[in-house]
């Protein structure tokens, strides 16, 4: 197992970008690490999404019960961005970097907001229409006993290859979760994790919902969630 710290390794041409080089900018349009890069977004945002474009774009968000709902009110009424990203459902949130997703979107946005001076949301898209059952079934987890474990769910579900949404996980899922707790250290956070783990995954659980985990302060939709 290869642990990397710092930007991953690649191709000169991405690692010339990351270093922010600019004989390689034009190929990318702008930089992530550029701050009038974000401030040329954005005025290119203002150009093309007014008032209108933005209500059409907070109704398809849905706020859950708890979260801040200021918050997307604030997005239309003064003319707020969203950083957004996405991913597939993946079983019990499906790989790491689904989580650093979320993450870097959440901190990009909050840096935004403050250096932008307007309201500035993160935005997850769950790719809920995928037909790649085979990637979406599995998650992988280092366990207490320090080995990789792979837990995996097989199709359940009559159709060649069915859209991710379509497919009833049904009872296998419970025996899979349970697998998967029984795997986890137990730390002062493990009776949080089990609960969140527990509410988001089950037999009556779409695989839509996957990587829509329910938590104050969130807001999301059948492929949208906004932390």
């Amino acid at each position: 197992m290869e642990f990397i710290v710092g930007y991953p390794k690649g191709p000169s041409l991405v690692r010339d970008y990351l270093a922010g080089k600019e004989q390689v900018a034009d190929f990318f349009g702008r930089s992530f690490s550029s701050l009038e890069d974000f401030r040329s977004k954005a005025t290119e945002v203002d150009g093309r999404f007014g008032r209108a474009e933005r209500e059409l774009a907070a109704q398809a968000v849905l706020v859950p019960p708890g979260a801040d709902e200021t918050r997307l009110e604030a997005f239309v009424e003064k003319g707020g961005y969203m950083v957004t990203t996405g991913q597939q459902p993946g079983l019990l949130g499906g790989p790491l970097y689904n989580i650093y997703k979320a993450l870097t979107a959440a901190r990009l946005a909050g840096v935004l907001e403050e250096r932008l001076g307007k309201p500035v949301i993160p935005l997850f898209w769950v790719s809920s229409e995928d037909h790649d059952w085979d990637e979406a079934n599995h998650t992988e987890i280092i366990g207490a006993d320090n080995k990789l474990h792979r837990i995996e769910l097989e199709k359940l579900h009559s159709e060649a290859n069915p859209a991710i949404h379509r497919i009833q996980i049904g009872s296998a899922a419970q025996y899979r979760i349970d697998e998967f707790i029984q795997l986890l250290p137990d730390t002062d956070f493990s009776s949080e994790y089990i609960k969140l783990i527990l509410g988001s995954f089950g037999p009556k659980k779409n695989p839509s919902r996957w990587l829509s985990f329910p938590s104050p302060g969130a807001v999301r939709t059948f492929r949208y969630f906004l932390h």
